[in-house]
């Protein structure tokens, strides 16, 4: 799952959602590495979630990339737990 950010307004596409024309502006997109991060470090799901008290369910949609909002107090524990910053867990694109 990757993040989209969007301006709806001062420029950008223009979208017609029925009644009125909206403009729509692409800020780009966030991607989420956990599984990457982990496979390079050798570890688990079940693991991660021992060493950071996060619930497997939540680790499965990080892993996954199927996260709506960050909750940056997980990225911190997955962080301290893996070793490594947040820009090694999440990815900005164009």
């Amino acid at each position: 799952m990757e993040y989209r950010w969007y301006h709806y307004y001062n420029g950008g596409d223009k979208v017609n959602n029925g009644n009125s024309l909206i403009n729509i502006k692409n800020y780009g997109h966030l991607k989420i590495t956990l599984k990457e991060v982990m496979e390079k470090k050798d570890i688990t799901k079940n693991r991660l979630s021992v060493l950071t008290g996060v619930k497997f369910d939540t680790i499965q949609k990080y892993y996954l990339g199927n996260v709506y909002r960050i909750d940056v107090d997980v990225l911190a524990k997955f962080c301290y737990a893996l070793g490594c910053d947040v820009s090694d867990l999440v990815k900005y694109k164009k």
